[in-house]
C-alpha cells in the first residue's frame, strides 16, 4: 500500500522534486518510525523495478522527482480537456471534449493508494470531477437536451444532495421532459436538505431555476430585419446557394451587396422563421468597434430582462432560448470565426446567415455550412441596378454616359448606389459630368464619396486595409502600383518578397477579399481597391 501511495504522491507532480519530508509524513503520519527514511529508500528501489523503462524515478533534492509525460497519465489528461472545454464557445464541441476527459476516471480517485498524506488530495480530485461533469450537463442543457438526461442527473443528485447546481439541473432537465411537477418536488427536497442539514436557505441558482419553471420568460417574436432595398438587383445564383443551408457564410469585398444579399433572401423566405428573425450588425470591418456583448443584444431581443453577468450564462440561455424555434439569425459583418461561433444556434431548427469580408471557410468543416462567394455585379446588373435608380428617362437620355459611368464602378453595388444618389440629388446636372469626375483616377474615388463613412469608399476600403498586418499592408501598397493583375513572379517582385513569403501574403489577401485568384497562379485586384491602396500612400501605415 506504501509503494502505491509513493507512486501516487509523485504522480500527481510529476518532473518535479518532492519534499523527502512531505513523502515521510504523507506515508506515516505525524508519528513516522525512526527507520522512515531507509524504508521509503526501499520502497523507491523497489518502485523503480516496476516502473516502465520510459519513466524515471531520481532522487533530486529535496526528494524525489518522477519524470513522466503529462499525457501518459489520466490526471493530466484530464485537466487538459477539461481546460479545452472550457475555453470553447461550441456547446457541442465543449461538451465531446468533457464527456471525453470524464471517461477517464474509473471509479474513485486514488482508491488503492489509502494514506493519511492524500486524503486532502482525493477530495480535491473529486470536487475538480464534479465540477467537470457540473459544466457538462449544462452544456447539454445547452443544446436543448432534457429527457436523456434525467437518469444520469436523478443518480448524482441523489449521490451528492447538497450540490445545489445539480439539483438545479435535474430540475430544469425534469422540467423539460414534461415532469413540471416531479421539477418543484425536487427543489421542494433541496430546499428541507439544506435547512435541515446546514441551516441555510437555498442560493441563487435553485431559486432561479424554481422561478424559471413557475414564470417561464415571456414569448417574444422578434423582428429586426431591415428592410430590403428596391434597386436590389439579379443575385439569382446566390439566392439559390442560400436555400436550403442550415448556415450559410456570405463572403466578399467591401461594398460588393453581401448585407443586401443576406436580407433580399431573408425576406423572401420570412414564412420560414415563424418564430422571428434576428440581426445584428458586429462592426467586424467597421470604423466602430466591433460588438463585444453581441449575446446581450440577442437576449435582450429574445425577450429577457435579466440578462446574466457571464459570458458562458448568456451564451447556455441563449441555446435554451432558441432551442426548437424556427428563427433566422443574420450576423452581418463578422470579423472572424471566432467572433461569431458563441452566437450560432445549436437547434437545427433555426438558420444562421453570416456576411463577412473574411472567407469563413472553417465553418464549412465545423458546422457544416454553405459558403456563398460574391462578386461585383456583372454589367447587365449592374446597368440595370444603376438605371433603376436615376430613373429610365433620365438613363435614356445619355445611354453613353449611363454606361461609361457603370464601368468605372467596375460592378460595385457601393459604388453604383453613390454615384446614382449624387445624380439624383442633382438633377439638373447631366449624367455626362458625373462621368467626366470618374474618367480620370485622381478624382475618381473623391467622386465615389458621399454624407457619412458608410458611404465613403476610401473609408469603406481602409477598414479592410486595417485588418492586414504590416507586412501584408506594406506588401499591397506596393501591389497597387502594378496593372492590378499578376501572377506569383510578379507579385514578388513588385513587393520585394520572396515568392515563399508573397504566396502566403496574397492568401492572407484573398482571404479577406482583397485580391482574386481568377486562373490558377494569376490574381487581380479590383480596380476601386487599387485606387484606394494607391491613394492611402501605404495603406495607412502606422
Amino acid at each position: 500500500m506504501q509503494q502505491r501511495c509513493l507512486l501516487a504522491l509523485l504522480l500527481l507532480t510529476p518532473n518535479r522534486p518532492v519534499d523527502t519530508e512531505r513523502i515521510v509524513d504523507a506515508l506515516w503520519g505525524d508519528n513516522p518510525p525512526r527507520s522512515a527514511r531507509n524504508s521509503l529508500q526501499q520502497r523507491v528501489t523497489g518502485l523503480r523495478l516496476l516502473l516502465p523503462a520510459d519513466v524515471r524515478l531520481v532522487h533530486q533534492d529535496p526528494g524525489y522527482v518522477i519524470t513522466a509525460a503529462e499525457s501518459d497519465i489520466d490526471l493530466f489528461r484530464f485537466r487538459d480537456l477539461v481546460s479545452q472545454a472550457r475555453q470553447e464557445r461550441d456547446p457541442a464541441v465543449a461538451v465531446t471534449r468533457l464527456r471525453a476527459a470524464l471517461a477517464l476516471w474509473r471509479g474513485e480517485p486514488l482508491a488503492d493508494a489509502r494514506c493519511s498524506g492524500l486524503d486532502a488530495v482525493r477530495i480535491r480530485l473529486v470536487e475538480e470531477r464534479m465540477a467537470a461533469w457540473e459544466d457538462c450537463l449544462e452544456r447539454e442543457l445547452a443544446l436543448g437536451r432534457g429527457a436523456e438526461l434525467v437518469p444520469e442527473l436523478t443518480a448524482l443528485a441523489a449521490e451528492h444532495p447538497l450540490r445545489e447546481r445539480l439539483q438545479a439541473q435535474l430540475m430544469q432537465a425534469l422540467h423539460r421532459a414534461g415532469r413540471t411537477s416531479e421539477a418543484l418536488a425536487a427543489f421542494q427536497a433541496a430546499r428541507e436538505r439544506l435547512a435541515d442539514e446546514l441551516g441555510i436557505d437555498p442560493g441563487r441558482e435553485l431559486l432561479a431555476m424554481e422561478q424559471q419553471i413557475l414564470s417561464p420568460p415571456r414569448t417574444v417574436v422578434p423582428q429586426q430585419l431591415p428592410g430590403v432595398t428596391r434597386w436590389f438587383t439579379g443575385r439569382d445564383d446566390e439566392l439559390a446557394l442560400l436555400d436550403g443551408a442550415r448556415v450559410c457564410a456570405i463572403d466578399g469585398g467591401a461594398g460588393v451587396g453581401k448585407t443586401a444579399l443576406a436580407v433580399a433572401w431573408a425576406h423572401r423566405n420570412l414564412d420560414r422563421f415563424p418564430d422571428g428573425q434576428l440581426f445584428v450588425d458586429l462592426h467586424g470591418f467597421d470604423s466602430e468597434e466591433p460588438v463585444r456583448d453581441a449575446l446581450h443584444g440577442l437576449l435582450v431581443a429574445l425577450g429577457v430582462d435579466d440578462v446574466p453577468l457571464t459570458d458562458e450564462a448568456k451564451a447556455a440561455l441563449y441555446q435554451r432560448m432558441v432551442a426548437d424555434k424556427r428563427l433566422l439569425v443574420v450576423l452581418d459583418n463578422a470579423f472572424d470565426v471566432d467572433q461569431i461561433r458563441p452566437l450560432l444556434p445549436v437547434s437545427s431548427t433555426c438558420t444562421v446567415v453570416i456576411t463577412s469580408r473574411r472567407a469563413l471557410t472553417g465553418l464549412a468543416v465545423t458546422h457544416d455550412a454553405h459558403v456563398v462567394p460574391v462578386d461585383p455585379l456583372p454589367q447587365k446588373h449592374a446597368l440595370a441596378m444603376f438605371t433603376a435608380r436615376v430613373g429610365a428617362r433620365r438613363a435614356a437620355e445619355d445611354p453613353d454616359a449611363v454606361s461609361e459611368l457603370v464601368g468605372y464602378c467596375a460592378g460595385l453595388p457601393l459604388a453604383l448606389a453613390i454615384v446614382a444618389a449624387r445624380a439624383v440629388q442633382q438633377p439638373r446636372h447631366p449624367l455626362a459630368r458625373f462621368a467626366a469626375e470618374l474618367r480620370e483616377e485622381s478624382t475618381r474615388l473623391q467622386a465615389l464619396r458621399a454624407w457619412g463613412a458608410a458611404a465613403d469608399l476610401r473609408t469603406v476600403f481602409a477598414s479592410s486595409f486595417a485588418a492586414l498586418t504590416e507586412k501584408q499592408r506594406r506588401a499591397f501598397a506596393l501591389l497597387s502600383k502594378g496593372s492590378g493583375e499578376f501572377g506569383l513572379e510578379e507579385a514578388a517582385e513588385l513587393s520585394g518578397l520572396p515568392a515563399s513569403e508573397i504566396r502566403s501574403v496574397l492568401r492572407e489577401l484573398e482571404a479577406v477579399s482583397l485580391v482574386s485568384e481568377h486562373q490558377l497562379g494569376r490574381y487581380r485586384m479590383h480596380e476601386l481597391v487599387r485606387l484606394a491602396a494607391r491613394a492611402s500612400h501605404g495603406l495607412g501605415m502606422r
